[in-house]
């Protein structure tokens, strides 16, 4: 306790009684794929469309990719009201584009790996003010026909800092200095870029653990890679971090098929979507067959934005922006086998065009999780108490602390049920223990704080039945 001797006003500094616990994002994505360009096996964060072009497809004709399905799945997500997403660009031993001059001895290198790179052309050119006492150049980089760009009155003492420093060539060249003493026009174009090695199932599991530095994620898909390897490699991946997989079946699987390979499956949460659908192909102005997995993702991410993470991503309001059509059409026959064993049915409704019709889980073994909204509060609420209880750690484990953490996490989990995530009054919809019943002298001891947390959400209405009673006039 401070002694005060001279009369005034003191400040001090006092622990509050309990620590507000934020809710943590639900709706952030992220996907593993194969882009054009882009940086290679780290998580990029973008916000939008425009960004996954700047980022993975700067200055090419096209961000999309006939034999890879990432790019469309991204504009899937964005298009279907997704607003942040990862990208883990997968490449294995890709190899960037490069080229020398043999009188301008410049280095100019592809800014990423690729074949892309094999199609930048660098000019240099003597300024229209160039003289033997002004020695500026103008050095042109184009790709293809689809973009071109002059950086004018480049001198040899300051051309690597000059365009290595344009806003305009980030993310498609860089320069060094080489053997260069004086500059010299000349037309190179780069060579030698690769896309590497077809890439293996194990490749696009190793590309999960670029997620392993990352905390605010929640939705982990690898759109297109159908295999048994790398949907268990996913599954295996989530469950070990606390993610939702999203799962894509083979273009080909019929619904019988289709129902087979679900059953196989067996995870805590997670997504399996039947069938594929079919959006317009900017390259080829035709309709194209895409995993669903990427567009789902953008539906569920709008969902829980919009609704809330306890709201069934599914329903005429869970919209699938982007198909035009499936590339099967299902029966209400179809979907009566498939919803049952947790196949999550997109396919068109009645005056709400094409829908997610189904909310089940990849949870065959355990009712609490039956349903998608179920594990995705889950992950939720396991996520916003660790992050909101870190402020226990090393503080003195007694009563006041016990009573501290008591009231955060209640003040929590009313939050929630306030916003309709959970049921009923509060003492049916939860409950905390943090006392001396699960906080002994050993465990005390031992370090541990003991939280026991219980909560009753609630499940959406899967089935509604009417039921109709017909009086009968009978005529006299």
């Amino acid at each position: 306790m401070p002694s005060y001797t001279s009369p005034g006003v003191y400040i001090q500094d006092v622990v509050s009684g309990s620590q507000t616990i934020d809710q943590a994002a639900s709706s952030i994505g992220a996907m593993i794929g194969v882009a054009i360009s882009g940086p290679i096996n780290i998580a990029e964060k973008i916000g939008s469309w425009t960004e996954y072009i700047e980022k993975f497809a700067k200055g090419l004709a096209s961000p999309f990719d006939a034999n890879n399905y990432l790019p469309y799945s991204v504009y899937g997500f964005f298009q279907n009201g997704g607003k942040e997403l990862y990208i883990i660009n997968v490449r294995d031993s890709a190899t960037k584009a490069t080229a020398t001059g043999s009188d301008c001895k410049l280095v100019v290198t592809a800014a990423y790996e690729g074949a892309w790179g094999n199609s930048i052309k660098v000019t240099y050119a003597k300024n229209a003010d160039w003289s033997a006492s002004n020695l500026a150049y103008d050095v042109t980089i184009e790709i293809g026909s689809s973009f071109k760009t002059t950086i004018a009155e480049c001198y040899i003492t300051d051309i690597i800092d000059k365009l290595n420093s344009s806003e305009e060539l980030s993310g498609i060249v860089t320069f060094a200095i080489g053997a260069a003493t004086a500059l010299a026009e000349e037309e190179v174009t780069l060579s030698g870029g690769t896309n590497g090695n077809a890439l293996t199932d194990a490749k696009y599991i190793d590309a999960l653990n670029a997620l392993d530095v990352l905390d605010d994620v929640t939705l982990v898909a690898i759109p297109g890679q159908t295999s048994t390897a790398v949907n268990d490699g996913l599954i295996s991946y989530c469950e070990n971090h606390g993610l939702f997989p999203m799962i894509d079946a083979p273009v080909a699987y019929t619904p019988a098929q289709a129902k087979t390979y679900r059953k196989t499956i067996s995870a805590f949460t997670g997504a399996f979507a039947y069938p594929w659908g079919k959006m317009n192909d900017p390259l080829t102005d035709s309709l194209k067959s895409v995993p669903t997995a990427g567009h789902l993702m953008g539906v569920y991410a709008r969902v829980i934005e919009e609704r809330g993470v306890f709201k069934a991503p599914a329903g005429t309001d869970a919209q699938v922006r982007g198909f035009i059509e499936m590339v099967t059409v299902l029966t209400p026959a179809n979907i009566s086998t498939l919803n049952p064993v947790g196949v999550i049915c997109i396919c068109s409704r009645p005056n709400a065009g094409i829908v997610v019709w189904g909310a089940r889980s990849l949870n065959s073994s355990d009712t609490t999780m039956r349903y998608v909204s179920d594990g995705l509060l889950n992950l939720n609420i396991k996520r916003s108490l660790y992050n909101g209880t870190q402020f226990a750690v090393f503080e003195p484990n007694d009563e006041n602390l016990w009573s501290r953490v008591n009231t955060s996490c209640k003040a929590f989990l009313e939050m929630l049920r306030q916003q309709g995530a959970l049921k009923g009054e509060p003492d049916e919809a939860y409950y905390v223990t943090v006392d001396s019943s699960n906080n002994t002298p050993a465990t005390i001891a031992a370090g541990q704080l003991n939280i026991e947390i219980g909560y009753a959400p609630v499940k959406p209405a899967e089935f509604v039945i009417i039921k109709l009673a017909h009086s009968i006039v009978v005529a006299e």
